[in-house]
């Protein structure tokens, strides 16, 4: 998603920092900022990130979901990577607090990484 917005903004490699939601229309709602916020100095959220800070430029963008599916179609022929598991081989299963990070190998490329 962070790298479909960056090249609908025009924006370099390593510039956006964005939040995305799903609303209750087919498309997705972005806030992109142009650069991570500064961190919060005191309190429970010291060291975090404040997204209320008025210092970044932040733009909000809605996308629909045909242009995003149409986005990741031509993503893929020109990496040659599989877009299900963006050339891992593995995809997110589940994630227990002691078990740690469930995966499994990619259905779509067969744990291959690349474009069936």
């Amino acid at each position: 998603m962070e790298e479909f917005v960056r090249e609908r903004l025009g924006w370099p490699e390593g510039r956006v920092v964005m939040r995305e939601w799903l609303d209750e229309f087919d498309g997705f709602r972005v806030e992109v900022w142009e650069r991570e916020p500064e961190p919060v100095k005191t309190g429970p959220r010291a060291g975090k990130p404040n997204w209320r800070s008025g210092k970044t430029a932040k733009v909000k963008r809605i996308y629909a979901e045909a242009d995003f599916r149409l986005w990741e179609a031509e993503w893929s022929k020109r990496t040659g990577l599989c877009l299900a598991c963006t050339g891992d081989g593995e995809v997110f299963v589940s994630w227990h607090h002691i078990e740690g990070t469930k995966t499994k190998p990619c259905r779509r490329c067969g744990g291959t990484g690349r474009n069936p």
